[in-house]
């Protein structure tokens, strides 16, 4: 018999077993503490990007506005001692609710709260939110009112990035602080009181709502016309406490940074809302800064100007889609009936010749090659069609679209229709650019874009202004000015540089014989019967250099009613004299004393008192 031998399988004995279940219980709970401190930390991350992005959006606001997004006071005592015993700032002023809708393009991880507040809410209720983002009035340091916990902490901002010292404010109440001078206390209706730096003298700010012609009693001021136009923009100025001498802000052009972009939207500090092209950058100045008074935009490349033509939304009543072109031209046309009254056979379409024979896009059984025909408004038909289309969809879209704050300039004064020229501006100081016919100046007009993008990711067509663009701004005119419908359509001599027009030109140069070579004198020399006073213009055909009158301006928007009518896309009806120009000129008689009018020329004139304007959609 064979003895078998006996193996020993012992078992894990109670005492391993239990060591090993503590160690792995140490382990998971260490690993689930690391997850919650990274969640945590996560958390944490999220609340500094969304400061960061606040931060950035709220600074600009500020150099645009003159003043914080936030308009609702936060005063929890409570939430506020948590978040001041964490501040390393200095932060002495109220604190107010972040009016997230002020800011564009602005995505958030926290703040939800904002959206529950309602216009009636009292204090308690504002007070009782806490997902909420608030922000002090001096420090301008921005804290998250609920906090993120992380290890037993509780942060409110980003430490690292936050102001240690409030804010040496430039703006109170939207009123510039010079510059070398600190502001000390009070508000615009208080009176904003502020320190010169160098002698420490102080000054306080004067409101002035009414226009002034004229500099006020006990002020001393070197440069009166300066001062007057500075305290009419800014409806103010500051004048020392113990003495006469005034400090008022300064007119000098402020700028937003170029977009990037394809296009942009702009909003203004009225809440309007405008479409800006890639490469330009808008006007932040007072009185250029706002749809109501003309907004401006430059082109940083070239430096041609534009203003924003406004067309409210609400008036289409018609056109549900950007698509549905017929239906906006309805709407449009309705909305400035009173401009097209007499006018009923003028229209924006195509046109063309074929031999001496008229044609257009309503001749029936148009050939292809027809088609092809550019010789009468310098677009072939299909070109015509669709950027009438794009016109329409702008409009209906983006609720305006921008033209030419000058008639199109050239650097050199044209004499005749010999000259080539094929580069046009939109500044001040140029010669109109005339001796034009309709279909060249369309062909520069719409160079004017592609050739300063060589990505051509404009969003954005230049061109003629068609019929209807033209009656708009009329209408634009009507809407935001003193001007009366007959100011407009009858007579616009007290605007506009017609025969024998009286008026003031205080910069550039002027000529009473535009076809004479070296005929062009600066404002300042005086001659004869034309130019009395150093620039006050007397005489029955003065022609002048683009934006030299201030008189001949509406909405930032220079010489719309004369100095020379300007070539449209809009047809006459006239099967002779077929292309349209509008508005006066510096010989327009009688009848054609008005921004409205309308003249029929050959599409291959060229004389002296025709030019044209530029516009953006």
């Amino acid at each position: 018999m064979i003895k078998g031998k006996l193996i020993n399988n012992k078992g894990i004995t109670l005492t391993s077993l239990v060591i090993t279940v503590i160690v792995m219980v140490i382990i998971t709970n260490v690993l689930l503490y690391n997850l919650s401190s990274d969640i945590s930390v996560t958390y944490l991350r999220d609340m500094q990007n969304d400061i960061s992005n606040l931060r950035e959006k709220i600074s600009l606001y500020y150099a645009k506005n003159g003043k914080i997004p936030a308009n609702r006071e936060y005063s929890n005592d409570t939430n506020l001692n948590n978040i001041n015993s964490r501040s390393t700032a200095i932060d002495t002023g109220k604190f107010y609710v972040i009016d997230l809708k002020a800011l564009d393009n602005l995505t958030l991880n926290y703040g939800i709260d904002y959206k529950n507040i309602e216009d009636n809410w009292s204090q308690t209720q504002i007070n009782a939110l806490s997902d909420l983002y608030i922000i002090n009035e001096t420090s301008h340091n921005i804290f998250y009112v609920e906090g993120i916990v992380v290890d037993d902490q509780t942060f409110y901002t980003d430490y690292e990035d936050v102001d240690t010292k409030a804010v040496n404010l430039r703006y109170v109440d939207n009123i510039e602080i010079p510059e070398s001078f600190t502001y000390i206390e009070g508000t615009k209706d208080t009176g904003i009181k502020v320190k010169k730096d160098e002698n420490e003298l102080e000054y306080t700010w004067i409101v002035q709502n009414q226009k002034i012609e004229n500099v006020p009693d006990l002020v001393q001021v070197d440069n009166q016309e300066e001062f007057i136009e500075s305290v009419n923009a800014y409806k103010g100025y500051y004048k020392c406490n113990t003495g006469n001498s005034v400090e008022y802000l300064s007119l000098n052009e402020k700028w937003t940074p170029s977009y990037k972009q394809s296009s942009g939207r702009y909003k203004d500090k009225n809440g309007n809302m405008v479409t800006v092209p890639k490469g330009f950058r808008v006007c932040t100045t007072p009185t250029k800064n706002t749809v109501n008074d003309g907004l401006i935009i430059t082109n940083t490349e070239t430096n041609d100007r534009y203003v924003w033509i406004e067309v409210p939304k609400n008036i289409f009543k018609t056109a549900k889609s950007e698509t549905e072109y017929n239906n906006i031209k309805i709407d449009l046309e309705n909305y400035v009936a009173f401009y097209k009254e007499g006018y009923e056979n003028y229209k924006d379409i195509w046109y063309a010749f074929d031999g001496n024979t008229l044609i257009t896009e309503e001749t029936e059984n148009l050939t292809n090659e027809q088609k092809l025909f550019n010789n009468g408004c310098g677009l072939k038909y299909d070109e015509y069609i669709n950027l009438r289309n794009k016109m329409y969809s702008s409009i209906y879209t983006n609720g305006g679209f921008w033209i030419g704050q000058y008639e199109a300039g050239t650097d050199t004064a044209r004499t005749n229709s010999n000259d080539t020229i094929t580069t046009a501006f939109s500044q001040e100081g140029k010669y109109p650019y005339n001796y034009i016919s309709c279909i060249n100046a369309q062909q520069i007009a719409q160079n004017v874009i592609s050739n300063t993008n060589d990505d051509n990711s404009y969003n954005f067509s230049s061109s003629l202004m068609f019929g209807i663009q033209w009656d708009l701004a009329l209408k634009f005119f009507e809407n935001k000015t003193d001007k009366l419908k007959a100011e407009i359509s009858n007579d616009s001599s007290n605007w506009g540089n017609y025969y024998k027009s009286n008026f003031v030109i205080k910069r550039g140069e002027y000529t009473i014989e535009p076809s004479e070579q070296n005929s062009w004198k600066d404002y300042t020399q005086n001659t004869t019967n034309y130019v009395i006073d150093s620039g006050k213009l007397s005489s029955s055909n003065v022609f002048f250099t683009t934006g030299a009158s201030e008189k001949n301006k509406l909405l930032n928007i220079y010489d719309f009613a004369g100095n020379a009518c300007e070539w449209t896309l809009e047809m006459s009806g006239d099967s002779e004299e077929i292309s349209t120009a509008r508005g006066g000129d510096f010989n327009s008689q009688n009848s054609n004393y008005s921004s409205a009018s309308r003249k029929n020329f050959s599409q291959n004139q060229r004389n002296d008192i025709i030019g044209f304007r530029i516009s953006l959609f």
